[in-house]
Order: structure tokens, then sequence, then C-alpha cells
């Protein structure tokens, strides 16, 4: 068999390519023919073709505003979880700022009895732990000196009371840290900082109050974006009729698409009419842009009518070696039927002659025989003689 149909095949597949690039230059030269909107071309297409373009042009405005709302709730997003991770950041790091605090005020309570004694509860844990301090830190000295002038085995028994005190001392001032803290943050709800106007307070409120001005700088930046965000994500449902952002702009896009697809259609529609009703001269006349467009067009579909042709020879081409193949085919069988005539010839004349023979056998046996009505009449034998 010959390579007609891969041949066909591959000229189907240039048909293709080449039908698709013809839409794509009748569309563009559609494009072109806009600004001369030639006559040959119904109204309708003209009109269908405006109010295509209308909606591609609200269609990319809405793509973009929803693009646009999405990706500014993104960023804002983004901009608020930093926000939050700085504002635990920030909270979770006040409690080493409350000692200073504590301390400095505590030192102030204690050394000023003109200061407020409204205050006095919040120091009053401080006073006895102070007093416990101080108790250990005598009895640790005391221990100290005593240590010095004793005989070798008497130091070892006063060390080891020396070592107990030292860890009681430790755990007093363990607790006088903490509750210098806790004092200094009930200090620092108050207004004691601002009313003593000591300078070593101020320097030690500083930190807490320079982080409490960020953490509520933060708070309210927290509030302004939760604002925001809300107020975009209600204009983003509207536009979007209750679906994600991902699916909205998804579905706006395919939407997009579809009616940009339906009015390049126009568009060629608009070319296919002019390269058909137009005649060289009206297209000599228009614009070098949609003259060129319509040309190359007539290019196209000059090798999209040879290319038709080819596959039409090709088809003829394909169906002849069909019919060959056919004609073949019943010829063998036609050739194989003689043969069967031919045997069954010969059968029927040898049939023909025992036929022949029988027929000559029939008639001398028939002679013979007679009339065979005489046979069925024969009369019947006489009696034996003692019968008589």
């Amino acid at each position: 068999m010959s390579d007609f149909k891969k041949l066909r095949g591959s000229a189907e597949r240039t048909l293709t390519k080449l039908n698709a690039e013809l839409q794509t230059l009748r569309a563009a030269a559609g494009e072109a023919l806009l600004e001369v909107r030639p006559e040959t071309v119904e109204s309708t297409l003209y009109d269908r073709e405006s109010e295509l373009a209308e909606h591609i042009k609200a269609g990319v405005a809405t793509r973009e505003r929803a693009v646009e709302l999405r990706d500014r709730i993104s960023e804002l997003s983004t901009r608020r979880d930093d926000a939050e991770s700085e504002h635990k950041r920030l909270t979770r790091d006040l409690e080493p700022l409350y000692a200073p605090v504590g301390s400095r005020a505590f030192a102030i309570y204690r050394d000023n009895p003109l200061v407020d004694q409204e205050y006095s509860e919040i120091f009053a844990p401080l006073v006895g732990v102070l007093e416990q301090v101080r108790e250990s830190r005598r009895e640790v000295e005391s221990l100290e000196a005593e240590a010095e002038n004793k005989p070798f085995i008497e130091k070892v028994v006063v060390r080891g009371r020396l070592a107990l005190a030292r860890n009681r001392l430790a755990t007093h001032e363990n607790r006088l840290g903490k509750f210098e803290a806790n004092a200094g943050k009930q200090i620092l709800s108050t207004d004691f900082v601002a009313a003593i106007g000591d300078p070593q307070l101020d320097a030690a409120a500083a930190p807490y109050l320079e982080r409490i001005e960020s953490i509520e700088r933060i708070e309210r930046d927290l509030s302004s974006l939760a604002d925001e965000i809300a107020s975009l994500r209600d204009k983003l449902r509207d536009i979007c009729n209750g679906k994600s952002a991902g699916q909205c702009i998804a579905s706006l896009e395919d939407e997009l698409d579809a009616i940009t697809h339906s009015r390049q259609e126009v568009l060629a529609l608009i070319a296919e009419a002019v390269e058909a009703g137009a005649n060289n001269d009206d297209i000599a006349a228009m614009p070098p842009a949609a003259r060129d467009a319509v040309d190359a067009c007539r290019a196209v579909a000059s090798r999209i009518a040879d290319q038709r042709a080819l596959i039409e020879r090709l088809d003829a081409a394909i169906e002849a070696e069909r019919l060959d193949l056919e004609i073949r085919s019943l010829s063998d069988s036609i050739d194989r039927k003689q043969r069967q005539i031919d045997a069954l010839t010969g059968d029927i004349a040898s049939l023909d002659e025992r036929r022949r023979t029988a027929l000559t056998q029939k008639a001398a046996v028939e002679t013979v025989r007679g009339d065979v009505s005489t046979l069925t009449e024969a009369p019947a034998p006489e009696a034996p003689a003692a019968d008589r």
C-alpha cells in the first residue's frame, strides 16, 4: 500500500494549523477593520463586537479589583500576623522590667515618710522579706567572723551552720526579687511614678513605659488592621457572591476568557465578510494596517484552499487503492466460483450419463415385464385331483 494515508494525516495537521492561523489573523484583521467599518459587513456584527468589548472592559475591571482586594487582604493579614507575634513577644518579656521599679519605689517609700500611705499594702510584703534578708545577712556575717577565730574542728561545725545560713539568705534574696517585681507591677498600674518625679525611679520605669507604648501602638495597629481587613473582605464578598477569593478570580477569568473568545469570533467574521465582499480596489484604499491584515488573511485562505484540494486528491487516491483491492478480491472470488462451476458441470455430465443408462435399462426390463395390469389379473391355479 502507498503512503497516501500518512500524507493525508500530515496534510490534515497542516490544515488544522492553517485554520488556527487564519482565525488568529482574521481576529487581528477584524480589530484593524473596526477603524474602517467597511459597509460590506453587516451592522449587527459591529453592534455585537461593541457589546462584547464593553463586557470585556467590565470583566477586566472586576477581575483586577478582586485581585487587588485579595492581594491587599493578604498583605494586611501578613502585617497583622507579624504584629500579633510582636505583641506576644513584648507582653511576654515584661516581667524583668518590674523588679527595678519595685526596688526603687520601695526605697523611696521606705526613706520618705511623706509618701502617701495608700501604697503601704503594696510594699508591706517587701518590708517583711527585707527584714528576713537583713537578719540572714547579719547571721552570715556573724558566723563568718566566728569561723575565723575557731579551732579546726569547731570551725568545721561553724562552717556547716554558715552554709545553712547562706542558703537561707539566698532563699530570702530570691523572694525579695519576686516581691520587688510584684510591687513594681502594682506600682506601674498607679500614678506613683509620675507623682514622685524621682529621676532614678523614672529611669527604672522608662523601659517599661516604652514597652507599654509599643504594645499600645501595636494594639491600635491591630485594631485598625482588623477593621480594614473586615471592610475589604466585605467588598470582596460583594464581588464574589460568597465564593472564596481563589474560586472567584478563577471564575471571573473563565468568564473573561469565554467573552474574549466570542469577541475574537465576531472579529473573525468581520474580516471574513470583508474578504468575501470587498473588491481589490476597496481593500487597496484601506489604511495600511487593515489592508495588510486582509491580504494576510487572503494568503492563508488560499493556502487552505490548496490544502483542501490536496486532501481531496489524497482521499481519491486512498479510495482508488481501496477499490483496487476490492476489485482484486472480487476477481479472486469470481475465479474461485468459476472453478467450482467447472467442477459441478463435470459432475452434472457424469450424473446425466448415468441417468440415460438407467433409462435404457428401465425400458428393457419394462419390455420383459409387459403390461402391469395383466400381472394383477392372472388366473388362479387348478385344484389337485384328489379334491375332485
